[in-house]
């Protein structure tokens, strides 16, 4: 109804018999959409036009009929703004986008030794398992490097001393270099005695976003272990 008023009004003139045959039908619709007693129809019928006589050009009529069909055009896009926005309040919810995958970031071994057990609910053991990994793969080479065996955070500050260093991460003749060996120094000590060891000693509950940060954590360490010169 609408784009057929739309023909009609842009012609500038439209005749007294087809402007109400169409505000009549559309009226109708109004109705029939927001029930009888709406004000809506109200706002679309507008202010009554009382004639007092009549002009011998009817002209004069139809083109204050096309006018008010315009206004009554202007209603109708009002109104069927109204109807998608109240549509897209209760239509049902889009589908939720798939959950964000992110094993698919982590690092190998993390995924290897602590998925099982995150899926499983076992959290925390899985927070302990990637950060005993991490462990053991710093002992391995430490041992290699110099016949001894470390564990912990003693083991990562003989590993990656600022001073002495067996595995060395950045470029030690230089002040950033020597900043980077020394934060990740205390990174990877401090991850054993504030994450892994308080797991492992003890009955420690933690839900999955936090398991989620903590395995990213172990997850970067052991890619620093991977890139180390």
């Amino acid at each position: 109804m609408r784009e057929k008023a739309k023909k009609m009004a842009s012609t500038g003139a439209v005749s007294d018999e087809a402007a109400e045959t169409w505000a009549n039908t559309t009226l109708d619709y109004i109705k029939q959409t927001f029930g009888s007693a709406t004000p809506h129809k109200h706002t679309f019928i507008g202010q009554i036009e009382v004639r007092i006589g009549e002009y011998e050009d009817q002209r004069f009529y139809e083109v204050q009929n096309a006018r008010e069909m315009q206004r009554r055009i202007n209603v109708l896009d009002e109104l069927i703004e109204l109807i998608e926005m109240e549509a897209g309040f209760t239509s049902p919810a889009p589908r939720q986008r798939q959950q964000f995958d992110f094993w698919a970031q982590l690092h190998p071994d993390v995924v290897q030794n602590s998925k099982s057990r995150y899926d499983a609910g076992h959290f925390a053991d899985s927070v302990e398992a990637a950060f005993k990994h991490t462990n053991t793969k710093v002992k391995d080479l430490v041992l290699r490097k110099t016949g001894r065996e470390y564990d912990g955070a003693s083991l990562m500050r003989t590993a990656f001393s600022a001073n002495n260093p067996v595995i060395v991460l950045d470029d030690l003749s230089t002040d950033s270099g020597k900043n980077i060996q020394q934060g990740y120094m205390d990174i990877f000590a401090g991850s054993m005695t504030g994450i892994r060891n308080p797991k492992a000693h003890g009955n420690v509950q933690i839900d999955s976003k936090r398991a989620i940060h903590m395995l990213f954590l172990a997850s970067h360490l052991l890619y620093i272990f991977d890139e180390r010169l």
